[in-house]
């Protein structure tokens, strides 16, 4: 599959960051870059997150439930589902999704056929509304607004808890995969200790963690082991001493997304003796830039690259790096954000840049040679899925 360089996601955000570009300078005009070929392969963390169900955009399906989150506000969605314990045996679930947001900071008192007084955030011991049965309050200390819930009743409007238990689902297929971290419960009960996390993988079971019987208005952060390849997590609310029971809420799932690495790297010394078309050893990543000239220079590509940097020449520096990186991304490798705002920043550079005279206020002999080294350091293997054999 082939990919467009100038479609990264971070490129322009990070560029306008760190380098300080303007915004009508951000357009980039060379040519697509496209890369076809996979040599190897792996996977990096990448930003985490956390889904709190307070900044995030919650979709909901026609009858109220929730059947996805965007975790702030993005555009990615983590899709969301919920379902009732019907029975005692291994697969008595209810079909219907009944996935709720309550707010657990709600005003009190809460009227007495509610039943959910021990959801509440913080403990009455720190001046929330939470109560305790059992004492198990004193984790819950801190105010943690929307939760996620099994619904008691087919009507969302009543955002209550379903007593007897039962399992939520949240896929994460639309970022690949994730490395999990945490994730929280309230209100395991004393009698509820067999509630557990699964981690599924796209082979299956990756991972399965327990919760403490923390009981009544307790809180318990779940440590997941930074287990990576995840795409879907299932949390399992009961059954424990009482076959039908399970009563709580999750929140603050920790996450952090996974940059799938792809193809390899090579050095500048490569690309210039690979660039002939007559030759055995060409390598048609060249194919759109041996006719075009390196922006404004007035010569092609290629002999940018067989111009020696004279005295130190910041531009022939970071030209030489930078088109050997866009030549190995046209050729399959994966990049890293810090590679792609380099990237982006470079473009907005030599677009204006006068190769004879390659310094301005804003662009520095030191800026340049900064952008150099990390486009080096990728071309060189030390940064992104590495040199090719």
């Amino acid at each position: 599959m082939k990919t467009n360089l100038l479609k990264f996601s971070m490129l322009l955000a990070a560029a306008t960051v760190f380098f300080g570009c303007d915004p009508e300078e951000e357009e980039l005009v060379q040519p697509e870059l496209q890369g076809t070929v996979s040599k190897n392969s792996g996977t990096t963390t990448g930003p985490c997150q956390t889904i709190t169900f307070d900044r995030d955009a919650i979709i909901r399906n026609g009858d109220g439930f929730v059947t996805g989150v965007r975790v702030n506000q993005s555009s990615t969605t983590v899709g969301v589902q919920a379902f009732q314990r019907t029975g005692t045996g291994p697969n008595d679930y209810s079909s219907v999704n009944v996935a709720n947001i309550f707010n657990s900071s709600q005003a009190t008192p809460i009227p007495d056929d509610h039943q959910i007084d021990d959801l509440l955030t913080p403990n009455s011991m720190y001046g929330g509304g939470g109560i305790s049965t059992d004492g198990g309050g004193v984790t819950n200390d801190q105010a943690m607004r929307n939760m996620m819930i099994i619904n008691r009743t087919t009507d969302p409007s009543q955002a209550y808890d379903y007593n007897d238990g039962g399992k939520m689902a949240f896929d994460f297929y639309n970022y690949g995969s994730v490395t999990m971290s945490s994730i929280t419960v309230i209100d395991v009960d004393s009698y509820e200790g067999l509630g557990k996390v699964v981690l599924y993988g796209l082979g299956g079971v990756l991972n399965t963690f327990t919760f403490k019987a923390l009981g009544d208005n307790s809180k318990e952060v779940v440590q997941l082991g930074n287990t990576s390849g995840v795409v879907r997590i299932e949390v399992y609310l009961g059954p424990g001493t009482d076959p039908i029971s399970g009563s709580g809420a999750v929140d603050n799932i920790a996450f952090c997304e996974e940059r799938r690495e792809s193809g390899c790297t090579y050095t500048q010394g490569y690309w210039k003796n690979h660039a002939d078309p007559r030759s055995k050893k060409y390598d048609d990543a060249w194919n759109d830039y041996l006719n075009i000239n390196f922006f404004n220079s007035g010569i092609s590509y290629l002999q940018i690259l067989n111009t020696a940097p004279k005295g130190g020449n910041a531009y022939l520096v970071l030209a030489h790096q930078y088109i050997a990186a866009i030549l190995n991304v046209e050729n399959g490798a994966s990049t890293t954000p810090e590679v792609d705002a380099v990237l982006n920043a470079a473009t907005t550079y030599f677009r204006t840049a006068n190769m004879a005279s390659p310094y301005s206020g804003r662009f520095t002999k030191n800026q340049l040679t900064q952008w150099a080294d990390v486009l080096a350091r990728y071309n060189e293997g030390k940064i992104g899925p590495g040199h090719c054999d």
